[in-house]
């Protein structure tokens, strides 16, 4: 949606305010805090699950992240 030919990054005009204001309501008040929590929580699940001193994939543990949070 954001990327790509038809990506809201690259097109302009009413096309591209159109799509815009389809995207908006979910990146709002009470939606923004509510994803804050469940990134914030996801991760704190997954770093706890890291021991301290001990070698890891950054990789690994921020894509796992983004897998869980992403809609």
């Amino acid at each position: 949606m954001l990327l790509g030919e038809n990506g809201l990054v690259v097109i302009d005009g009413e096309r591209h305010r159109r799509e815009r204001r389809l995207l908006m309501p979910s990146f709002h008040g009470q939606r923004m805090q509510l994803y804050g929590e469940l990134m914030r929580n996801h991760t704190e699940k997954v770093l706890s699950k890291i021991l301290l001193g001990q070698a890891f994939s950054a990789h690994h543990a921020m894509l796992d992240v983004s897998l869980e949070v992403t809609p």
